[in-house]
């Protein structure tokens, strides 16, 4: 595995907007992916569980969705993102603004334009 091509160094670790040559693979993924953990033997007997939906996980959709993410602000960064995903600094929210938009450009859905 080469950890420069990975999801999650490229949307969260590196200082730099995601190459041009892996904006297209990375989809919709805007803070890593977990596909190692996913396909890992060690992993299967957790994976194929099944598990309920977590309400307070679900009542959180909302904060996440790429349009939110793409125009937040500090406050909705600090206080709604951040304590999840704290792998991106608090002061680099536009580290999460820029894996939205891309995220979005690969939807190709011209109607996110304006956004």
């Amino acid at each position: 595995m080469n950890p420069l091509l990975c999801i999650a160094y490229n949307s969260y670790y590196d200082e730099a907007l995601t190459p041009r040559r892996l904006r297209e693979q990375m989809g919709t993924w805007i803070y890593g992916c977990d596909r190692c953990q996913e396909v890992c033997p060690r992993n299967q007997p957790w994976m194929n569980q099944e598990l309920p939906v977590n309400p307070k996980l679900s009542a959180r959709v909302g904060d996440f969705k790429l349009t939110t993410i793409l125009s937040m602000d500090n406050d909705h960064y600090v206080n709604k993102v951040w304590p999840m995903t704290f792998y991106i600094s608090k002061e680099n929210a536009c580290k999460w603004q820029a894996n939205a938009a891309r995220a979005l450009g690969n939807l190709g859905d011209r109607t996110h334009i304006p956004v």
